[in-house]
């Protein structure tokens, strides 16, 4: 007579099938990049609405996975301990009564009885020994189930998503500007007062539907209400995305406009209506994917604890404080402004660059003008490319940082240097940061920190021996071209 071990815990099928989807959504992301070099922005759009529909249904199918490993992982467990239990109570059962001891399982179990059991009832039934040991053993043995497929769709889901929010963002922009007749009078249209009530609207939006999370997540995280708060989230920016595009060309196109008539009070409201809405707009991209990841992992074990701790702190910490800003200060008076003092300025920028310093540090340098007094300036950024990031030439630009009579960072002229904000401990007293933080692998709304924030402008890119020329070159979707799809941890 022989002994026969049950393996309950044989396979958690579906992993491998949904790590397929992995090289998909790398193709995706690929060619949207490649049609944004291209600046074919249609067929951007186009690639943009495919990357974020697969993107969406690579994480539903991500978290679907993970909540079946994870019921069947509870189901397994209970089966071996019933088990145990029942073999326990039949230890003592004589051969004869072999028959009724295998039908008294299979009455018990009912339709739970897994396959590989039900396999060795058969063989028990035969004259093999089936012992309780094994069983137990296996209940003990229950660690976290095999999801390195789901984990590893689930980055590149989040890459798709995210990027596809952004590539119809700046392919509406784009789009938008090649359809305005440049004949047409815009100077006359109130671009300022539509601006603003989007923005107010969307705001509002944005943050209910933010509070509405983290009171889901404080009541009870695995609650369906923190289903339909992601929902009704993530909804929302799909639905807005398009529209953030289109008003920002008509604004960038108003605003050259404007100052071209001489109406520089005019051009710089509605700039800052822009740069507040761009603002908004990367704050609403990274809640997206923060909370569709949370969606995902809220069924994955471990929870990765950059969202355990938003998990944690959603009943504990403010919804949200205010970010650490400069005094502000008019360019016209900034040379009045005594060395070292933290100041808050903004400007049209007139010019762009990047490089590295003699420590081999990247530094980018923007230059800036208040139209309506005349006044110029320059704000700095260590270890930040604004360009690539989707600062451009005709964009209104607001910064927080240290003012430098004599910077190094701008050959020792007077300069802004741009401060870097320290998300990491805000984020510990600001539920808000911390959600966003969620996100900093796939989409960061402060660019490694660095606080300033602006309006959209186009992509035009210009070659030289086929290469992209910098110098002649815009970067509006420059995220799109230059960021890692997923950062390193």
């Amino acid at each position: 007579m022989t002994q026969t071990t049950i393996n309950l815990l044989t396979s958690f099928a579906g992993s491998a099938n949904i790590a397929s989807l992995h090289s998909d959504l790398i193709d995706e992301v690929v060619s949207l990049r490649a049609a944004v070099v291209e600046q074919d922005w249609a067929k951007t759009r186009r690639f943009a609405v495919r990357a974020l529909g697969l993107g969406n249904a690579s994480i539903r199918m991500c978290a679907i996975e993970a909540r079946t490993t994870q019921g069947r992982l509870a189901a397994t467990s209970a089966v071996a301990a019933e088990l145990d239990g029942i073999l326990a109570g039949l230890a003592n059962a004589p051969d004869d009564d072999r028959a009724d001891v295998v039908a008294a399982i299979r009455e018990q179990l009912g339709d739970a009885v897994p396959p590989d059991l039900s396999a060795a009832l058969d063989l028990m039934e035969g004259g093999d020994t089936l012992t309780a040991t094994p069983i137990t053993k296996a209940a003990a043995d229950v660690g976290p189930p095999p999801l390195g497929g789901v984990r590893m769709t689930l980055e590149m889901g989040l890459a798709a998503s995210v990027r596809g929010l952004l590539g119809l963002v700046h392919g509406e922009l784009n789009l938008t500007l090649a359809t305005i007749d440049p004949d047409v009078d815009l100077t006359q249209h109130d671009v300022k007062a539509a601006m603003y009530q989007f923005r107010h609207s969307f705001e509002e939006e944005l943050e209910r539907c933010q509070r509405a999370l983290q009171q889901a997540l404080a009541s009870d995280p695995r609650g369906a209400a923190v289903g339909a708060a992601i929902d009704g989230l993530t909804s929302l920016v799909e639905e807005q995305a398009p529209r953030v595009g289109r008003l920002q060309a008509w604004s960038h196109h108003t605003t050259h406009a404007l100052r071209g008539v001489g109406k520089d009070g005019d051009a710089e409201a509605l700039g800052r209506e822009a740069a507040k809405m761009g603002a908004r707009t990367r704050e609403a991209l990274a809640s997206h994917c923060a909370a569709s990841r949370i969606g995902v992992e809220l069924s994955l074990m471990p929870v990765a604890d950059d969202v355990a701790n938003v998990i944690a702190r959603a009943s504990e910490s403010p919804f949200t404080k205010q970010l650490p800003n400069g005094r502000d200060v008019e360019l016209a008076h900034l040379i009045e402004t005594p060395d070292k003092s933290f100041v808050e300025v903004s400007g049209f920028v007139e010019s762009i660059e990047a490089f590295r310093d003699p420590d081999g540090k990247l530094v980018s340098r923007a230059g800036i003008v208040d139209p309506s007094s005349g006044a110029t300036g320059s704000v700095a950024a260590v270890f930040t490319h604004l360009a690539h990031a989707g600062v451009t030439p005709g964009a209104y630009v607001r910064a927080s940082g240290t003012f430098r009579v004599a910077s190094q960072l701008a050959d020792n002229e007077p300069c802004i240097e741009i401060d870097r904000l320290s998300l990491a401990s805000i984020a510990a007293e600001d539920w808000r940061i911390a959600l966003l933080g969620c996100a900093a692998r796939w989409f960061q709304p402060w660019r490694g920190g660095t606080n300033a924030y602006w309006s959209f402008g186009p992509s035009q890119l210009a070659f030289a021996d086929g290469d992209v020329d910098e110098a002649n070159s815009q970067f509006g979707a420059g995220e799109l071209i230059y960021t890692p799809f997923v950062r390193d941890k």
